[in-house]
């Protein structure tokens, strides 16, 4: 029978054998090893500088999930873009804090995490979005352990995500009724949605883009910038213009000519923004509701089938395949 609190006790083989801790599994379980002896005295002698070097080696941590999460974003905040860490910031504030912020960290275990990814999906997020925010606490949890040798809980935590619905393209009738409708109503915006359609550029990056970034002679045009809106704290958000998203959304894009003729007879100051027609940006919300009005006219092909919601569509990168559909396609004015 074990003696209490000593994990000593003798085995059926008539030995005694002490147990101490090493060390714990991701999922938060004590690792053991032991040591063997003829009597309680003897394992009691040797286990006793085994556990306090095994002590000495597992390091203790006093803080608790909401401090360590403090430093961390103070530590990413001077390497990532300021998009990025407000995304990080809201995400830690909005879930992860409110879950396990007072939690002393060494006490998070795979089973809390767990049900709090259930929690999550069952309130109605995706579990994509879900995955995004355990993604956060990994990244921090790797911090944690490379910085002070805090044991990450979190290394086999992922999340099974949800098929991604198949994308509705257009069909090649509602391509030509849209352009159409762009070109009976040619202003700023409408170019600008043109100039998306056919080139695959995102939102923000139309809203960042000047007459300087094109060239008029190759007809190639310049990603150079993207706007956005993010969070500024205390639920206030700010726009910012920043480099795009990566090295390689950086990118020229040629320009087809029933597009470069468009771009030459509007044509202003290298300096202002095409989409705003001025040095003021155009925030992306305000385009992404003229892109939500132009889906709510529904531009239907055969079998009736609605478009998806055009900001949706334009944003997706993938939807350069569509692009080049478009640019195959005849474009029919229609009222």
């Amino acid at each position: 029978m074990p003696r209490k609190g000593e994990n000593i006790y003798k085995r059926r083989d008539g030995r005694w054998e002490g147990r101490y801790i090493i060390g714990y599994s991701e999922s938060g379980k004590a690792k053991y090893r032991s040591v063997y002896g003829h009597n309680y005295t003897e394992v009691k002698e040797k286990l006793l500088p085994m556990k306090i070097s095994s002590a000495s080696s597992i390091v203790p941590c006093h803080v608790t999930v909401a401090e360590l999460f403090e430093e961390w974003l103070s530590v990413v905040k001077l390497r990532v873009k300021p998009s990025t860490y407000a995304n990080y910031t809201m995400k830690v504030e909005k879930h992860i804090i409110p879950a396990f912020g007072g939690l002393r960290y060494d006490l998070l275990t795979m089973q809390m995490l767990n049900a709090f990814i259930e929690t999550k999906i069952n309130s109605g997020l995706s579990s994509k979005y879900v995955s995004d925010i355990i993604m956060v606490f990994k990244t921090m949890a790797k911090y944690a352990d490379k910085t002070y040798g805090f044991r990450n809980i979190l290394a086999n935590i992922s999340i099974i995500k949800e098929p991604t619905d198949e994308l509705l393209l257009l069909t090649p009738f509602q391509q030509r009724r849209l352009c159409g409708f762009l070109l009976n109503n040619l202003n700023k915006t409408t170019l600008c949605v043109l100039l998306s359609l056919y080139t695959g550029l995102r939102v923000g990056e139309v809203c960042g883009l000047k007459w300087g970034d094109i060239d008029f002679e190759r007809s190639i045009l310049t990603v150079k910038r993207t706007v956005q809106r993010i969070s500024a704290g205390s639920h206030m958000t700010r726009i910012i213009v920043d480099t795009p998203k990566s090295r390689a959304s950086s990118r020229y894009i040629p320009i087809p000519n029933t597009i470069m003729k468009l771009l030459r007879e509007s044509r202003s100051n290298n300096n202002h923004y095409i989409l705003s027609g001025s040095e003021k940006i155009m925030e992306p919300r305000t385009l992404c509701s003229y892109l939500t009005f132009l889906t709510s006219m529904r531009w239907r092909g055969e079998g009736g089938r609605p478009i998806l919601r055009l900001n949706q569509y334009i944003s997706i990168r993938s939807q350069r395949s569509v692009s080049r559909s478009i640019k195959r396609s005849t474009i029919t004015l229609t009222g």
